[in-house]
């Protein structure tokens, strides 16, 4: 299974909006950042052009590592053994884009 890290996953706004919210709760919420994480499982391993199509294709706007430093992360994902509309579409979408 290949992770691949995504786009920002929320706008400034949102961030600021939620960080907010937060801290109504806790004091201790200084800040926040939001990343799509991919999970893409292959019948088999990916030729280096293949990655970088499928990188491509998961990404709306060039990428750049997230070097945020924090004291706690959480993954937020669909119950294990959802398949969404979205995935379903995505693998249309990989396959007919020659992966």
């Amino acid at each position: 299974m290949l992770i691949i890290q995504g786009d920002q996953a929320l706008s400034p706004f949102r961030i600021q909006n939620l960080q907010r919210l937060l801290q109504t709760f806790t004091s201790k919420v200084t800040s926040i950042s939001t990343i799509y994480v991919h999970f893409v499982q292959t019948k088999d391993e990916l030729t280096e052009d293949e990655r970088s199509r499928l990188e491509a294709l998961l990404s709306k706007t060039a990428s750049t590592p997230n070097d945020s430093k924090s004291d706690l992360s959480l993954l937020v994902t669909p119950r294990f053994g959802t398949i969404s509309p979205w995935s379903s579409k995505a693998t249309d979408i990989a396959h007919n884009c020659g992966l």
